[in-house]
């Protein structure tokens, strides 16, 4: 650790088949303090919290069939699209999720100047209602 750098003591709780590998890759980062074994504890999970905008999961529509229903209107930036989004009860940034997405399928394309368009593949597949 540098000179005059802060120093914090960090527990943290570990399955005991991991104990080594971490210790490995931490060896040259910190100096172990203690170590015990916990009798009778509950397994380490990796536990997920999710948050939703609005605090609402099912907002009517998918993320991909708002993006193509956006660009139904014509090209748009990626703002624009944040807002469209937020419109509609998600995140912003859930269209960069959703273009990328689109683009991946060739339902749409963006251009050097980022702006995001609807692709002929991208109309068949929102006027069928696939999305």
């Amino acid at each position: 650790m540098a000179k005059n750098q802060k120093a914090y003591d960090v527990t943290i709780r570990v399955a005991g088949d991991k104990v080594a590998t971490i210790m490995a890759l931490l060896a040259e980062e910190v100096t172990l303090l203690s170590m015990r074994e916990v009798v009778g504890a509950p397994p380490v999970t990796k536990e997920r919290s999710f948050t939703y905008a609005g605090g609402k999961k099912d907002k009517g529509i998918s993320g991909e069939r708002l993006l193509l229903q956006e660009l139904r209107t014509g090209p748009m930036k990626r703002e624009g699209l944040g807002k469209a989004f937020e419109a509609a009860g998600f995140k912003s940034t859930s269209a960069d999720g959703a273009t990328s997405h689109a683009i991946r399928n060739g339902f749409a394309t963006r251009d050097d100047a980022g702006l995001v368009s609807i692709t002929e593949a991208g109309r068949v597949h929102y006027d069928k209602g696939e999305s």
